[in-house]
């Protein structure tokens, strides 16, 4: 019986192991296996094989390492070159049926698929001159990005702080309580302060003897985006829809005459929420309403952390950890119309199915990157 010691013995050929103490290790491992396997087989004809496996690892052992083992000789070398040979040659063969149906092109992504285990076992520098010398052109594959607003993955962290400052209204006054001119906080506590301001502001509406809780408050609750999070500042964070329909430079006027009394009051009260306040204002003003183009990422950005896309995001992620080939359109094909349903689009739930799962390609083209950016 012939055998060849890179189907016996878990090592790489391509380019050769040369670590002598790996091959060793490889060896014994495949020898204990064999043995296992001759200790549980009761057909002659299979021990047989298994037997003279075992007698062909002993024998090489003789051939590919020097005598005190430390080291391997250039026998290995030539096996691992026969054996590179015999796979490049079984490549070929796959490339001219390619060709013979009118392919020319191959991706590294593809490349790497090929790699996988149960696959070529060749290194991707041989599969790509492989492909090189038959004619075909190797392309990079590129990996889409959503073209979502600068720091738009920091705005619903900063967004559920307005929201989840414990008891804010007991402590602070509303937003639209801001006072337009702040006077000197040195002689007096911030409870004061606020107090006194506010009742100067609103003269004859306001007892500045009434307490803060007894003021209308507004739901901090409300503010799951950037439109509800205007409408709060604006004193009605139950009418977000209303400011969804404004136009960009509306909201971006709103967000500027905000800042300006956020920025004070956050200096000049060293107030935690104007703070908080203060960041969100920041984030909406310079990467969200600064042009409408951004307007229409974040609004993009919106859709991607709905409820549907953010259960199929942590449900593909779950796949992909268990080891699941999320490239099969089994899997794929599902998510892909779940997303489409959302965003309306076929070529960007491609792309934007490739950018979640992190696989190499998926029926991606140039027109789909343009689609979903």
């Amino acid at each position: 019986m012939k055998f060849d010691l890179f189907d016996l013995v878990d090592v790489s050929f391509d380019p050769p192991e040369h670590r002598a103490k790996k091959v060793s290790e490889a060896i014994e491992r495949a020898d204990r296996e064999l043995c296992g396997a001759l200790g549980s087989e009761a057909m002659d004809t299979k021990r047989n094989e298994i037997n003279a496996k075992l007698q062909f690892l002993q024998f090489i052992c003789t051939e590919i390492f020097e005598s005190n083992g430390t080291k391997l000789t250039q026998k290995f070398k030539e096996l691992a070159k026969v054996r590179t040979d015999v796979e490049v040659e079984t490549l070929n063969r796959a490339i001219a049926t390619e060709k013979q149906a009118g392919e020319t092109a191959i991706t590294i992504g593809r490349i790497r698929r090929m790699m996988k285990p149960f696959g070529i076992k060749l290194a991707s520098s041989t599969i790509e001159k492989t492909y090189t010398e038959a004619g075909f052109t190797i392309r990079k594959t590129q990996r889409p990005t959503p073209a979502f607003p600068r720091y738009a993955e920091h705005i619903p962290d900063a967004l559920a702080k307005v929201r989840n400052f414990a008891d804010h209204h007991k402590f602070y006054p509303s937003p639209r309580f801001y006072p337009k001119q702040l006077g000197s906080t040195q002689d007096l506590d911030v409870p004061t302060q606020i107090a006194r301001t506010v009742a100067e502001v609103f003269s004859g509406k306001v007892d500045e003897s009434q307490s803060l809780d007894s003021k209308q408050e507004l739901d901090n609750t409300l503010v799951t985006d950037l439109y509800a999070f205007i409408a709060y500042l604006e004193g009605e964070p139950e009418n977000a829809a209303l400011y969804r329909n404004m136009c960009t430079d509306e909201l971006a006027n709103i967000l500027d005459r905000h800042a300006i009394a956020l920025a004070k009051r956050a200096q000049t009260y060293r107030d935690p929420l104007g703070q908080v306040l203060e960041n969100v204002v920041t984030l909406a003003k310079f990467h969200v309403f600064d042009s409408d183009l951004n307007r229409i990422k974040y609004d993009k950005h919106l859709l991607f952390k709905s409820e549907t896309i953010s259960e199929l995001v942590k449900n593909l992620q779950a796949a992909k950890k268990v080891g699941l080939h999320l490239d099969d359109p089994k899997y794929a094909e599902p998510a892909i119309r779940q997303i489409v349903d959302v965003f309306g689009n076929r070529a960007g739930a491609v792309a934007m199915y490739i950018y979640i799962t992190g696989i190499d390609e998926y029926e991606l083209d140039t027109s789909d990157m343009e689609e979903f950016t």
